[in-house]
């Protein structure tokens, strides 16, 4: 085996001076290349969490747009209800004016109408008013008259009140001033306002059956019946009603027919004795005014 020559170490060392230098080199590459790459990493590392960052912002984001959404869903829903409920009030609105301009339109009809009446009305009132006048100028005469009647029938109603029963005491009169009944102011034998005694002591001189009328002291518009049966004086009440007379349970629709019954039948039985009406009292007193 040959033994290397100095050329050829010269060209191997300068082949080992360059590989070193290349090796160096590389080195260097590889330095640089690793710096390049932390760099590389940390700013991958800072490109991830910022990365990470803008995922949680964009979801952020994301989720308030939803909302938003959302909430603009049910405000345009919202808005559509109204506008809804408004196109119906709209309609109601336009019905409602509709109906009242026809309303309107009705009330000038009726206007027209109640204003021909009117005039109609004025004249007929304006004939009414010259009616009246001479309705009143009647009524005036009448009023005179009326006031005629009543000076006289006043004076008319003091002479009745002035009158004396056959006992020259106050015969009883209405309201009216006129005797309660004017058919017992016929009869001789209607007392008046006498009382039970006075009409004993006039029947003690009678004979029996004597008999007379005279007005109740307890009720007003009702008499009684005093009749002679032996040695005393019967009193029997009649109530009136109306133009009617009831003895008990009898009427009668009279004086007439009342003393005719009685003259006939008894008014009462006393003992063995029957009370029955006989002559009637009369006093041949007259009348005084």
């Amino acid at each position: 085996m040959l033994s290397p020559t100095e050329d050829d170490l010269l060209t191997i060392e300068d082949h080992r001076i360059e590989l070193e230098k290349e090796i160096a080199s590389l080195k260097n590459q590889l330095k640089h290349s690793q710096e390049k790459n932390e760099k590389h990493v940390d700013t991958n590392a800072n490109l991830s969490v910022q990365l990470r960052k803008f995922q949680k912002e964009v979801d952020g984001l994301r989720a308030e747009n939803y909302k938003l959404r959302a909430e603009r869903w049910n405000d345009i829903k919202h808005i559509l209800k109204e506008n809804q409920d408004l196109s119906i009030e709209v309609e109601d609105v336009t019905t409602l004016f509709q109906q009242l301009t026809s309303t309107n339109q009705n009330l000038w009809e009726r206007y027209d109408e109640m204003d021909s009446k009117v005039m109609e009305l004025e004249g007929k009132c304006h004939i009414l008013r010259k009616e009246n006048k001479e309705v009143n100028r009647e009524n005036k005469a009448l009023e005179d008259l009326n006031a005629s009647v009543i000076q006289e029938n006043s004076m008319l109603q003091n002479k009745i009140k002035q009158l004396k029963d056959r006992n020259r005491r106050p015969i009883v009169v209405d309201n009216d001033g006129f005797p309660t009944d004017s058919r017992l102011m016929e009869l001789d034998y209607y007392y008046g306002n006498i009382s039970r005694e006075e009409a004993q002591n006039i029947l003690s001189q009678g004979s029996e059956g004597s008999f007379l009328i005279r007005n109740c002291k307890m009720t007003v518009k009702d008499y009684t019946v005093s009749v002679k049966s032996g040695k005393h004086v019967r009193h029997f009440l009649i109530r009136t009603q109306g133009s009617r007379l009831f003895i008990s349970t009898n009427v009668f629709e009279n004086w007439d027919a009342l003393l005719t019954y009685y003259t006939k039948k008894p008014l009462q039985q006393s003992g063995s004795r029957l009370v029955r009406l006989g002559q009637p009292y009369t006093l041949k007193l007259s009348i005084v005014i």
